[in-house]
């Protein structure tokens, strides 16, 4: 569950996982969301690791739907720069690890 503030807005984000699987070179889940901003009609998202020799390459597919057209075309960006965020994040916990 997440909790989101827009000014004078609160929002809840609720999402399930409705999918996990693991096979021997890639693992899986996905989650849907159940409860979303007031922006979104709908969400999926599939995390993937999938193992490349000695490296992991990970994968984030979404699919989303806006309240209304316009909006698809709107979010796209913020939600491109908020995955490309996660790669430094991702690289410097995995080599962590």
């Amino acid at each position: 569950h997440l909790e989101l503030n827009f000014l004078f807005r609160k929002e809840i984000w609720i999402s399930v996982i409705t999918e996990l699987v693991e096979t021997e070179d890639e693992i899986y889940f996905v989650d849907e969301g159940r409860q979303l901003p007031f922006m979104f009609r709908s969400w999926r998202h599939w995390h993937r690791l999938i193992r490349q020799g000695e490296q992991t390459l990970i994968v984030d597919d979404i699919t989303y739907q806006g309240r209304i057209k316009l909006l698809d075309y709107l979010l796209y960006p913020v939600l491109k720069l908020q995955f490309l965020y996660r790669r430094p994040v991702y690289r410097r916990w995995l080599d962590n690890g």
